[in-house]
């Protein structure tokens, strides 16, 4: 079982990377948190793009720079694991990587196919 450990703090984080991190963190509570399917998911990220596009463009934004920079351990996992409340199979920055990833796929397809 994974313990919130080495949570993220702004000392271990630029005053940029921080602001960067609440971005994305409040766009993947928006759209991803607690979604039961993939479906309600692109529903939601619909509406979101119906809406107001730039919602989607920022979100993508500040997801990317997040997988770009160097972050501390656990950055990564704690977001996906505590904010956006998402388990993952096997809890691990790689794998919170790798489920950002997605989510920036399925937000940049949103935006691609409207």
């Amino acid at each position: 079982m994974y313990t919130k450990t080495n949570h993220q703090s702004s000392h271990n984080i630029s005053p940029e990377l921080t602001l960067v991190l609440q971005e994305a963190k409040e766009f993947l509570l928006c759209y991803f948190a607690d979604t039961l399917s993939e479906a309600e998911t692109k529903s939601q990220l619909r509406q979101a793009l119906n809406f107001n596009p730039l919602i989607l463009h920022e979100g993508i934004r500040s997801i990317k720079k997040l997988l770009n920079a160097q972050l501390p351990p656990n950055t990564l996992l704690n977001l996906v694991l505590w904010s956006v409340n998402t388990p993952l199979e096997t809890p691990n920055d790689e794998n919170a990587e790798e489920w950002l990833k997605k989510a920036v796929q399925m937000a940049q397809f949103i935006l691609d196919t409207h």
